[in-house]
């Protein structure tokens, strides 16, 4: 009779489980504006209209553009236009989230319960690191870091080569979503020689290795000679300097270093306080004789984590609302807990002996655990963004601890409902919050309005939203003829579907800047010289462009800022004299 009602209670949550992923799936798909979703797709079609890498453009991940650019061409050549082309890259990026989720099941399964894998499986599939779901450049570091790890796991498991290719295209993958992550690959091949030479003898474990890194360098030079194809060396140099002036990303490294380890410590808050607790009692434990009673403490400290991270979320928010940077503060609680749990209190409950296998499952998952957090640091230096906001791409280092805490305690009740539990916190977070401009708060519950026009058709929005989208597209389709270079000042980078063959600026970066550097790209390229500037008020306004006396006296020598068109989003159109 019991073993009938767990099996009915398992379909149950199956059954729920299947129907918040597919409500997941179409909210993802057809929910939610965001000015950064509009600059990686903007950067794409920039690569269709024929501007060259680090030549026409001087955007800082431009390198991301290369996966969704042919999505885009066979849209346009199917559709004959890009209206509604969001919602098409929305359904792209499910299906490469689906097959990603696919692999790393088929990983998982030689190393933990298929349950189990099945349900860090599913939320790979079910979770977008900023929330947003086209395939750009921090999703795409997020599902080929999950495609890495996977490879290597397959590899180990099933001992053949062609996994070490497949890692190695992984972490090109990477790279071309976070450049600064070719520092990281070093690291990322020592650590897989290191895991590999725990299953392995040196030489075979190296020649792995090495066909991993043969791949991945094979790629790399196949990528640099279609760059050095379209610009000399000198230039590229030139245009690199220009690059790293954008005024967004412009942080010291040592600065990016200060802040991020501030923001590490005050993240961890409540783990630190947690951890300082088990110790003291089982010191007193230890002193008892009763040391192997402190794996009972692993359940309320694992409890106190989760509920750390929810309080970190309740005290940082305030009454701003659910934002989608919230559910990484959770997984900056639970992972330094998981970490603990794994690898400190084994010790402190007395157990100095292990099996060679449990030696190395704890070697191999400690040494995998550093392959995403690899790639995590060197996403968090290339981004504009705090600690705080870009812990998307720790998961799969979550997911890897929690595979090790499941197989330590896989007949323990607790250790089973941790799994349903974080399956369905992530579920209900898909299924709810959505993503609009920046990191504004926004729910389903929120009033929505269809989009009818422009590459947003068939995308909902709120009100302010949809109102502003509508009136920004009516007055640049006013003034701006498919024949015109349009530079638009402002954040809603969709505009530049609304032209022809030219974007006429050096970055279609959704937090642009305009100084020397944007004259000097005019310069270097004189056919990039926008017809019509619109300048987009909630943005920035003449007076701000002033600070910057080389943009402002190009622009006023040039554009006929006297006389514009006035408007109430876009504050202004200047027609070139």
């Amino acid at each position: 009779m019991k073993a009938k009602m767990k099996r009915g209670l398992w379909t149950l949550f199956w059954i729920l489980v299947l129907a918040m992923t597919i409500w997941g799936t179409y909210k993802a798909i057809f929910f939610g504006n965001d000015i950064d979703e509009s600059y990686a797709i903007t950067q794409s079609y920039r690569l269709v209209l024929g501007d060259r890498l680090f030549k026409d453009m001087w955007e800082v991940h431009q390198t991301s553009a290369v996966f969704m650019a042919p999505f885009i061409y066979i849209y346009r050549i199917l559709a004959g236009n890009t209206i509604g082309i969001v919602v098409f890259l929305r359904a792209v990026g499910c299906f490469c989230s689906l097959l990603t989720a696919a692999l790393f099941f088929v990983a998982l399964r030689g190393y933990t319960d298929k349950r189990v894998a099945l349900m860090l499986s599913l939320i790979v599939y079910n979770y977008t690191p900023k929330y947003i779901q086209v395939p750009e450049f921090c999703l795409l570091g997020f599902l080929f870091t999950i495609c890495l790890v996977s490879c290597l796991l397959l590899y180990l498991k099933r001992d053949k080569l062609f996994w070490m290719v497949m890692a190695g295209i992984s972490m090109a993958g990477c790279v071309l979503a976070y450049p600064l992550a070719a520092v990281a690959a070093v690291v990322i091949f020592v650590l897989a020689y290191l895991i590999l030479r725990g299953k392995a003898d040196n030489s075979k474990a190296l020649k792995a290795v090495l066909i991993m890194a043969a791949t991945d360098v094979i790629l790399g030079a196949a990528f640099l000679a279609i760059i050095f194809s379209a610009l000399s060396l000198s230039d590229f140099t030139r245009n690199i300097q220009y690059i790293l002036m954008d005024g967004a990303h412009q942080i010291p490294m040592y600065v990016k270093a200060y802040r991020g380890l501030i923001e590490a410590v005050d993240l961890q808050r409540y783990p630190l306080i947690g951890m300082v607790i088990v110790e003291i009692v089982s010191f007193v434990m230890r002193k008892k004789g009763k040391g192997e009673a402190t794996s009972r403490l692993k359940t309320p400290f694992l409890l106190l984590c989760m509920a750390g991270g929810v309080l970190f979320m309740i005290q940082t928010r305030g009454k701003e609302g659910i934002r989608f940077v919230d559910l990484s503060y959770w997984m900056y609680s639970i992972l330094p807990g998981l970490f603990y749990v794994n690898y400190r209190m084994p010790y402190l409950s007395g157990k100095k002996e292990a099996s060679k296998e449990e030696i190395f499952s704890g070697k191999m998952h400690f040494l995998l655990l550093w392959i995403p957090l690899s790639v995590f640091i060197a996403a968090y230096f290339q981004s504009n963004l705090s600690l705080y906001a870009n812990g998307g791409l720790i998961l799969p280092a979550l997911l890897l601890q929690l595979v090790m805490f499941y197989s330590q305690r896989s007949d323990s009740l607790p250790s089973r409902g941790y799994m349903i539990y974080i399956l369905l916190l992530f579920l209900t977070i898909r299924c709810i919050c959505i993503r609009f401009t920046s990191v504004q708060p926004r729910t389903i519950f929120d009033p929505m309005f269809d989009t009818a026009v422009g590459p947003l058709k068939g995308v909902y929005q709120t009100n302010s939203e949809h109102i502003m989208y509508h009136s920004k597209l009516d007055m640049i389709q006013q003034h701006v003829t498919v024949d015109d270079t349009l530079l638009y000042m402002g954040s809603d980078t969709y505009l530049y579907f609304f032209v022809g063959n030219q974007v006429g600026i050096s970055s279609t970066i959704s937090t642009p800047t305009f100084d020397e550097a944007l004259v000097a790209y005019y310069e270097l390229y004189p056919e990039k010289m926008p017809t019509v500037i619109a300048l987009d008020k909630y943005y920035t306004s003449l007076e701000q462009l002033e600070e910057n006396e080389t943009f402002y006296k190009w622009l006023s020598e040039n554009y006929d800022i006297e006389n514009p068109d006035e408007s109430y989003f876009v504050d202004m159109i200047y027609p070139r004299r």
